[in-house]
């Protein structure tokens, strides 16, 4: 494990966003960041999302210099999970990826809740429908 996410994991704590800014021959430079949808110290999850951010890189010439940061440090969420989760704890759950998109991208009145308005029906197509409320 790297040593920053054990740091992190150590004090019980996690970050919401990466950035990596990579040093080009030539003195060029690219930064790209990386936002979690929930904060979190998983290196698997991490590394993945670096390996995403070097992929989307134009190379332009040799890199000379890598930094990584781990930004938007903040406590870890620990929560309860139930054996079997209600239909109120997924609304809550909901709510919560609701309250996060908002945040992040603004209000979102364009969200829908899918349904199954008519499971016997012959054409899948037939099968699901957008109820009126939404998500809310």
């Amino acid at each position: 494990m790297s040593p920053l996410l054990a740091d992190l994991q150590a004090r019980w704590q996690a970050c919401g966003q990466v950035r990596l800014v990579v040093q080009f021959d030539g003195g060029g430079r690219q930064e790209r960041t990386h936002a979690f949808l929930l904060p979190l110290a998983e290196e698997e999850r991490v590394m993945s999302a670096l390996g995403q951010l070097l992929d989307g890189m134009a190379w332009r010439a040799a890199a000379i210099e890598l930094e990584v940061a781990l930004e938007q440090i903040q406590d870890a969420g620990v929560e309860q999970l139930a054996l079997f989760p209600g239909e109120r704890e997924n609304a809550q759950k909901l709510q919560e990826v609701e309250r996060y998109l908002a945040t992040r991208f603004g209000p979102t009145p364009h969200l829908r809740r899918a349904a199954l308005v008519q499971p016997g029906a012959p054409l899948p197509e037939w099968r699901v429908g957008w109820l009126a409320e939404g998500v809310r």
